[in-house]
């Protein structure tokens, strides 16, 4: 259900309330115009909120000769490159030679590389890991992490610490629509939805975890739908008022500027997807201490973390690996 998204005209900037007009300009500049490696200060800026990819490439991070290094890398979003870099760097201060090989590309890919041990250690998503290896997916975080494991055993490939961190579907309003109506959960949400206009992915009234999820789960009956492109175009359409609430991604980089408050998911309608670390057992068998490494990071990596790092590197431009040794330094990881 993750899409890109064009950039915003300055027309569409023009509509929006004062407050946000330098923030979305700035993003829509940046859109238009920052390119190349994900490794640089200002790239992949068109991927604000969704799994967009930044060009090819491999970080050096630390130790060892290249052949001896473990390599991590993931998936060809933004925060999959950032999360790689935070792994990896905490396996480096933990005596563990690595490298990031940034944006690998689709999960299908990923995993072909990973099985093959061209890649030793991937920063997973429990609940859409699960679902990929044909389990069924739960909102009960240790059972994705438990699923996940049983599954990738066969495949030699451990599983490691979920995080608190999960990027996960929710539904968003502003702080001003779930002040004055009170919604704070989407149990809330449905005496109020009836009011509202719903924004989302175009598949979204066809979706099991979208309209007819609402409605099974939670009797919500929105007034309408619009379908919206993730990020910017969701984050100003709710600021402006044209839908009353909108499916987003937990960790979008645009929920804190344009104070976006998600919904409890009180019934447990989402399934869990906690960033967890699949590592080959034959690296954590040839460096034992790494394991204890990566669960360090993931005990310390929450949801509100994951979206502030997607921010800083997303919108303000920040290198994905500065950021990483960033987080990690304040945490006290490194």
């Amino acid at each position: 259900m993750r899409a890109g998204r064009p950039a915003r005209t300055v027309e569409q900037v023009r509509r929006l309330p004062l407050w946000l007009t330098a923030i979305v300009l700035a993003i829509t500049l940046c859109a238009a115009s920052c390119t190349g490696d994900d490794s640089g200060a200002a790239s992949s800026t068109v991927g604000v909120g969704a799994r967009s990819a930044p060009a090819e490439g491999t970080v050096a991070t630390g130790g060892g000769t290249v052949g001896e290094k473990v390599k991590f890398g993931g998936f060809d979003f933004t925060e999959c490159t950032i999360l790689a870099n935070i792994f990896a760097q905490a396996a480096v201060a933990a005596g563990v030679p690595a490298e990031v090989v940034a944006d690998v590309g689709p999960r299908e890919v990923v995993y072909q590389q990973l099985f093959k041990g061209d890649l030793d250690v991937v920063p997973e998503y429990s609940g859409t890991a699960v679902v990929a290896l044909g389990g069924e997916a739960s909102s009960d975080t240790a059972k994705m992490r438990d699923t996940l494991a049983d599954l990738m055993k066969a495949k030699d490939v451990a599983v490691l610490d979920s995080a608190p961190a999960q990027d996960r579907n929710a539904i968003a309003v502003t702080l001003d629509t779930a002040t004055r109506l009170n919604v704070h959960t989407m149990t809330d949400l449905a005496a109020v939805a009836p009011d509202l206009t719903l924004g989302g992915p175009a598949e979204c009234p066809h979706r099991p975890l979208c309209i007819p999820g609402f409605q099974t789960t939670y009797g919500i009956a929105f007034k309408s739908f619009v379908p919206l492109e993730a990020g910017v175009p969701t984050a100003s359409s709710l600021a402006r008022g044209d839908v009353g609430a909108a499916l987003v991604f937990t960790t979008d980089a645009t929920i804190s500027p344009f104070t976006l408050i998600t919904l409890d998911d009180d019934r447990g309608m989402f399934p869990a997807d906690n960033v967890t670390p699949v590592v080959r057992q034959e690296v954590l068998d040839r460096y034992p201490q790494l394991a204890d490494a990566l669960d360090k990071v993931s005990a310390a990596l929450t949801t509100r973390d994951v979206r502030a790092l997607n921010y800083t590197v997303a919108l303000a431009g920040e290198r994905p690996d500065e950021a990483a040794k960033s987080w990690l330094q304040d945490k006290g990881l490194i």
